[in-house]
């Protein structure tokens, strides 16, 4: 079976002999753990950043704050290319090379940022969301600060590091409500705004310097060997790549302009507080996947023990999702005040029911880069996104914002059925591939 870059590999060296002492804990899933970690306090944090907004600053505020943080973000995301998932994927195996990668996507991703940010201020719903000149004249770099910090997610999983981009998310979490109260003593949505920009910009800079500093994350990483594919099979993945992240942003950029624009600043409100709940979720789900992505381009021979790892953190990971927000979330809805509870409930129940639907997606999006079989993929995802938002945008008038659930629960229903025989297939090639040391701890440095 040809190897998970496409290319014929040299026989490895034989592995060391195990350690009896050794806990059997592979590289992936400490970054693993740790992103689901930040993740989950993450959540938890923002739940209470938007409970001391709810009580600090007017709901109009909150929506229209919270609606100009979700734009920066979805745009940073969108320029930020295919760069995060390439990094994921190819990084591990750049070597001296990775140095310059990463300087080259930060100073593009923040060019396209900008570009990207002036479109919005044109062509966007400003009137609603800005009410001065300088709020507006500020926008492209929250665009530009927030694409960058999610970006390091991206390097740092790469670099397998991950641990790294927890610690960076939970200052991030923990910096922004400290502000928000701190900042409260105007009620202007600005003040909400820059309390989560400032601090995401000050982790950007620490991280840059630990990365390139002497002595600091990239010395380790230059002594690997550079084996990087060509420059057009590269190419090819980074298309296919670029159109997933794009249209995997396409839902999450939308459905909140849909809200804001279809039912008012009011209901807005309603609909991100429950959304930081469901995305921290989803969030936490999504993050098992870049360190196995990682680990297994470092270490092709591990596919197996790799993917079996993977299924036990998904499958444990959306029971827990399942259980939060059918159970937990609802009733923490309500201590932030009965009026979000009662519009956010349904919406919550309905994500719950997602989290489970959504384990074969996440398995075949991960396999798929593994195998860089990425042009099916890249259909399905258009599919399930227009899907998305047309079915919620025509839902949204006659059941508000629970109909953003519905939707995702009915598409979640194409996407297994769409990925059914694919990821069969990918499965049973990496059953069949043979550990070369099944009692050695993978990947741990």
């Amino acid at each position: 079976m040809p190897s998970i870059d496409g290319q014929h590999r040299s026989r490895p060296s034989a592995p060391p002999e195990p350690s009896a002492a050794r806990p059997r804990i592979s590289n992936m899933e400490i970054d693993s753990g740790s992103l689901m970690l930040a993740s989950v306090v993450n959540g938890l944090l923002g739940l209470v950043f938007w409970a001391a907004a709810a009580r600090l600053y007017p709901t109009e505020e909150i929506g229209r704050a919270t609606t100009v943080i979700n734009a920066a973000v979805m745009i940073g995301t969108i320029s930020n290319l295919s760069l995060g998932p390439l990094y994921e994927r190819f990084l591990p195996q750049s070597g001296e090379r990775g140095g310059a990668l990463i300087v080259k996507g930060h100073l593009v991703t923040a060019l396209i940022a900008i570009i990207l940010s002036g479109a919005f201020l044109v062509f966007g719903p400003t009137e609603h969301l800005f009410t001065d000149t300088l709020q507006m004249a500020l926008f492209p770099l929250c665009s530009v600060v927030l694409g960058a910090f999610a970006l390091d997610d991206s390097i740092l999983v790469g670099l397998r590091l991950g641990r790294w981009a927890a610690a960076k998310n939970i200052f991030h979490a923990t910096a922004k409500l400290v502000a928000i109260v701190a900042l409260s003593h105007s009620v202007d949505s600005t003040l909400i705004v820059s309390g989560w920009v400032v601090p995401a910009a000050i982790a950007v800079c620490v991280i840059q310097c630990a990365i390139f500093f002497r002595g600091g994350f990239l010395r380790h990483h230059r002594s690997l060997p550079d084996r990087m594919p060509s420059h057009g099979s590269l190419l090819k993945d980074f298309g296919s790549l670029y159109g997933m992240v794009i249209i995997n942003s396409l839902a999450p950029f939308l459905l909140p302009l849909l809200v804001v624009s279809t039912l008012g600043v009011t209901e807005a409100a309603y609909f991100a507080m429950s959304w930081t709940m469901i995305s921290a979720v989803t969030l936490v789900m999504a993050m098992i996947s870049g360190p196995f992505v990682a680990e297994a381009a470092a270490n092709p021979e591990d596919l197996r023990d790799l993917l079996l790892r993977q299924l036990r953190l998904l499958a444990a990971v959306a029971l827990a999702g399942f259980v939060f927000l059918a159970f937990i979330a609802p009733f923490a809805l309500s201590l932030v005040g009965t009026e979000y509870a009662d519009h956010g409930a349904a919406l919550l129940r309905s994500m719950a029911v997602v989290q489970i639907l959504s384990i074969p997606g996440f398995v075949f999006g991960g396999l798929a880069r593994v195998y860089r079989r990425l042009g099916y993929a890249l259909a399905l995802q258009i599919t399930i996104a227009l899907a998305v938002v047309v079915s919620a945008w025509l839902m949204l008038p006659h059941f508000g914002i629970s109909s953003v659930g519905y939707a995702y629960v009915g598409v979640e229903f194409l996407m297994i059925l769409g990925v059914a025989l694919p990821l069969r297939r990918m499965v049973t090639d990496a059953m069949h591939t043979p550990s070369p040391h099944p009692h050695v701890t993978i990947g741990n440095r």
